[in-house]
């Protein structure tokens, strides 16, 4: 039989959900890197605001505009590790080597912390 038949035997029934949790733990990982790139994009948008609003606009839009966007930065990088601890404790059994989550920890981190600075400086 073909493709999960009763006559599937059970090493090769264990081979298919190895790689499934395999593929579903690298997914896990491309969707961090997915929340960190527009978590980036955010940061980036939050600092240049002031600079490409600036003439046109009342300092005080440019400035909600811009805290508005380093918000949504700080949100994409903890949605970014909580989604990726909560992913790494389900496959914890995977033998496919991942990224350490003191390491994804310590970036997302370091990211929010110069958003939250760039919203500080803002306000200045």
């Amino acid at each position: 039989m073909r493709g999960g038949g009763r006559g599937e035997s059970t090493e090769r029934q264990e081979k298919r959900d190895s790689l499934a949790e395999e593929r579903t733990g690298l997914a896990a990982e491309r969707t961090y890197a997915a929340w960190m790139r527009t978590g980036l994009a955010g940061l980036a948008a939050g600092v240049g605001a002031p600079r490409l609003l600036g003439a046109e606009t009342q300092p005080i839009i440019v400035n909600l505009i811009a805290t508005l966007l380093l918000s949504f930065s700080l949100f994409c990088f903890g949605a970014a590790v909580w989604r990726e601890i909560s992913a790494a404790r389900e496959f914890k059994s995977a033998r496919e080597p991942r990224i350490p989550v003191w390491l994804l920890i310590l970036l997302s981190t370091t990211l929010s912390l110069i958003a939250l600075a760039a919203a500080f400086l803002l306000w200045l």
